[in-house]
Protein backbone atom coordinates (compact mmCIF):
# COMPACT_ATOMS: atom_id res chain seq x y z
CA UNK A 1 0.00 0.00 0.00
CA UNK A 2 1.19 3.48 -0.88
CA UNK A 3 1.52 6.14 1.81
CA UNK A 4 -0.82 9.09 1.52
CA UNK A 5 1.29 12.20 1.23
CA UNK A 6 0.39 15.62 2.52
CA UNK A 7 0.30 18.16 -0.35
CA UNK A 8 2.82 20.40 1.45
CA UNK A 9 5.21 17.93 3.13
CA UNK A 10 7.74 20.58 4.13
CA UNK A 11 5.01 22.71 5.69
CA UNK A 12 6.03 25.98 4.02
CA UNK A 13 2.49 26.97 3.02
CA UNK A 14 1.18 26.02 6.45
CA UNK A 15 3.87 27.97 8.30
CA UNK A 16 3.28 31.00 6.07
CA UNK A 17 -0.49 30.85 6.70
CA UNK A 18 0.12 30.75 10.46
CA UNK A 19 2.59 33.66 10.26
CA UNK A 20 0.06 35.68 8.25
CA UNK A 21 -2.71 34.98 10.78
CA UNK A 22 -0.48 36.10 13.67
CA UNK A 23 0.60 39.23 11.76
CA UNK A 24 -3.05 40.12 10.99
CA UNK A 25 -4.02 39.80 14.65
CA UNK A 26 -1.05 41.83 15.94
CA UNK A 27 -1.57 44.53 13.31
CA UNK A 28 -5.25 44.77 14.26
CA UNK A 29 -4.40 45.26 17.95
CA UNK A 30 -1.66 47.77 17.24
CA UNK A 31 -3.92 49.77 14.92
CA UNK A 32 -6.53 50.05 17.68
CA UNK A 33 -3.89 50.90 20.33
CA UNK A 34 -2.26 53.65 18.26
CA UNK A 35 -5.63 55.08 17.26
CA UNK A 36 -6.58 55.21 20.96
CA UNK A 37 -3.27 56.91 21.82
CA UNK A 38 -3.85 59.45 19.07
CA UNK A 39 -7.39 60.17 20.33
CA UNK A 40 -6.65 60.30 24.07
CA UNK A 41 -2.93 61.06 24.25
CA UNK A 42 -2.46 58.04 26.51
CA UNK A 43 -1.44 54.44 25.99
CA UNK A 44 -3.36 51.88 28.07
CA UNK A 45 -0.70 49.19 28.48
CA UNK A 46 -3.00 46.82 30.36
CA UNK A 47 -5.65 47.02 27.62
CA UNK A 48 -3.00 46.41 24.95
CA UNK A 49 -1.67 43.40 26.86
CA UNK A 50 -5.16 41.90 27.16
CA UNK A 51 -5.92 42.56 23.48
CA UNK A 52 -2.62 40.97 22.41
CA UNK A 53 -3.31 37.96 24.58
CA UNK A 54 -6.74 37.59 23.03
CA UNK A 55 -5.28 38.00 19.53
CA UNK A 56 -2.68 35.29 20.17
CA UNK A 57 -5.40 32.94 21.42
CA UNK A 58 -7.33 33.60 18.23
CA UNK A 59 -4.23 32.96 16.09
CA UNK A 60 -3.44 29.90 18.23
CA UNK A 61 -6.83 28.47 17.37
CA UNK A 62 -6.17 28.91 13.66
CA UNK A 63 -2.73 27.23 13.78
CA UNK A 64 -3.87 23.65 14.54
CA UNK A 65 -6.50 23.95 11.83
CA UNK A 66 -3.84 24.92 9.31
CA UNK A 67 -1.58 22.09 10.45
CA UNK A 68 -4.20 19.34 10.43
CA UNK A 69 -6.55 20.17 7.58
CA UNK A 70 -6.43 18.31 4.28
CA UNK A 71 -7.41 19.50 0.84
CA UNK A 72 -9.33 17.20 -1.48
CA UNK A 73 -6.90 14.69 -3.00
CA UNK A 74 -5.85 15.19 -6.63
CA UNK A 75 -7.62 13.06 -9.25
CA UNK A 76 -4.82 10.47 -9.34
CA UNK A 77 -5.10 9.91 -5.56
CA UNK A 78 -8.91 9.53 -5.31
CA UNK A 79 -8.76 5.73 -5.37
CA UNK A 80 -6.57 4.03 -2.78
CA UNK A 81 -6.09 0.40 -1.68
CA UNK A 82 -8.49 -0.71 1.05
CA UNK A 83 -7.52 -3.09 3.85
CA UNK A 84 -10.36 -5.39 2.71
CA UNK A 85 -8.49 -6.01 -0.56
CA UNK A 86 -10.71 -3.80 -2.71
CA UNK A 87 -10.40 -0.15 -3.65
CA UNK A 88 -11.52 2.78 -1.51
CA UNK A 89 -12.96 5.71 -3.49
CA UNK A 90 -12.78 9.33 -2.36
CA UNK A 91 -16.27 10.66 -1.53
CA UNK A 92 -15.91 14.11 0.03
CA UNK A 93 -14.14 16.26 2.57
CA UNK A 94 -15.62 15.76 6.01
CA UNK A 95 -15.35 18.26 8.81
CA UNK A 96 -15.19 17.53 12.51
CA UNK A 97 -15.06 20.22 15.21
CA UNK A 98 -12.02 20.02 17.48
CA UNK A 99 -11.76 21.76 20.86
CA UNK A 100 -8.32 22.84 22.06
CA UNK A 101 -7.16 24.87 25.04
CA UNK A 102 -7.46 28.05 22.96
CA UNK A 103 -10.72 27.38 21.14
CA UNK A 104 -12.59 25.42 18.47
CA UNK A 105 -11.49 24.79 14.90
CA UNK A 106 -12.83 22.57 12.11
CA UNK A 107 -10.70 19.57 11.10
CA UNK A 108 -11.25 18.68 7.43
CA UNK A 109 -10.15 15.37 5.97
CA UNK A 110 -10.83 13.32 2.83
CA UNK A 111 -13.36 10.54 3.25
CA UNK A 112 -13.46 7.36 1.14
CA UNK A 113 -15.58 4.23 1.04
CA UNK A 114 -14.68 0.76 -0.12
CA UNK A 115 -16.18 -0.55 -3.34
CA UNK A 116 -16.81 -3.87 -1.56
CA UNK A 117 -20.60 -4.30 -1.47
CA UNK A 118 -21.08 -6.11 1.84
CA UNK A 119 -20.27 -4.88 4.41
CA UNK A 120 -19.49 -1.34 3.34
CA UNK A 121 -16.47 -0.03 5.17
CA UNK A 122 -15.70 3.62 5.50
CA UNK A 123 -12.15 4.92 5.55
CA UNK A 124 -10.38 8.19 6.22
CA UNK A 125 -7.24 9.13 4.36
CA UNK A 126 -4.43 8.98 6.93
CA UNK A 127 -1.95 11.82 7.28
CA UNK A 128 1.29 9.82 7.29
CA UNK A 129 0.48 6.13 7.41
CA UNK A 130 0.66 3.68 4.57
CA UNK A 131 -2.91 2.40 4.72
CA UNK A 132 -6.36 3.89 5.23
CA UNK A 133 -7.76 3.91 8.74
CA UNK A 134 -11.16 2.49 9.49
CA UNK A 135 -13.68 4.91 11.00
Amino acid sequence: MRPVEHPDPAGEKTAEAIRQEIAREVNRVLRVAFQDRQNTGRLDVEAIEMALRSAMHHAGTAAPGELLNFDAPPAERRIIPCSCGHQAHYQELRSKPVLTAVGHFPYNRPYATSDKVTPIRKFRYPRSHGSPTQS
